[in-house]
């Protein structure tokens, strides 16, 4: 299976929606829609992902089904503590704040859909039920994108959030 990724367009945070940027973001993302063969869509509910998503559904013909687990976590820090991939869910951050419940329900959430698809997770890995060519594509956030990868790749998110907040 391949999961494409794709963060939303610049964002303006305040209307929740895109900037005049990030519309022309999400256009040239349309136009290559079809060669990137999104197959099966999944957005989150937030605007600025829901603007991003559309001109590409509309483009390759597809619709999406929005799922409430693709929201922004939001959280970011610079600590060293928190770069263990279990170490983390201690940390301040973690104990004052919903993050480890939000963490958890993302992950079982995406677990849960790799498992319609045919990939069942197993002591951090997945095993193959039903080998798939196909495509799911998830527009949604940065801080999603990397609760994501960290629980493909079995490392704290903090890793991922402070590595690439710094690009």
């Amino acid at each position: 299976m391949r999961i494409l990724l794709i963060r939303h367009g610049d964002p303006d945070y305040e209307n929740d929606t895109l900037t005049e940027k990030g519309c022309r973001e999400a256009e040239l993302l349309a136009k290559r829609a079809l060669s990137l063969h999104i197959g099966k869509c999944y957005v989150s509910p937030l605007g600025r992902a829901q603007r991003t998503a559309l001109p590409s559904l509309e483009a390759a013909g597809c619709k999406a089904e929005t799922v409430e687990w693709l929201q922004a976590p939001g959280y970011l820090t610079e600590h060293e503590e928190y770069m263990d991939k279990t170490n983390w869910r201690h940390s301040l951050v973690a104990k004052c704040s919903d993050m480890e419940d939000v963490y958890d329900k993302v992950t079982k959430e995406f677990d849960t859909l790799l498992a319609k698809h045919g990939y069942v997770r197993e002591n951090g890995y997945y095993r193959v039920e039903k080998e798939s060519t196909e495509t799911i594509t998830l527009f949604c956030h940065f801080g999603l994108i990397c609760v994501l990868l960290s629980h493909l790749w079995n490392v704290s998110p903090f890793t991922l959030w402070n590595s690439f907040a710094n690009i």
